[in-house]
């Protein structure tokens, strides 16, 4: 859960993940072209999202696509509501 923290503590890794919220399935080009962000500067960002889990990819041919892990962004908004705590 930490990893999870960490990858969301930066403003620029959650603008990747709101691009890729309004549209999933997105090239590196694509969110290159959407954020004031380098290529390099987006490359290193999705990698941390990737080694949380937070984004997945895909290849398509010659293209990846950058797509939200929904059981991972699912487990990440839940963890904390009381309706998935015990109640004892």
């Amino acid at each position: 859960m930490e990893t999870v923290f960490r990858a969301l503590g930066a403003p620029a890794r959650r603008q990747l993940l709101d691009a890729l919220l309004g549209r999933d399935g997105q090239t590196l080009g694509e969110l290159v072209s959407q954020l004031e962000m380098t290529r390099f500067g987006v490359m290193k960002h999705l990698r941390v999202l990737e080694d949380a889990n937070l984004v997945v990819t895909r290849r398509s041919g010659r293209e990846k696509l950058h797509y939200l892990n929904p059981t991972r962004t699912e487990k990440s908004t839940t963890a904390g509501s009381p309706s998935t705590q015990s109640r004892g």
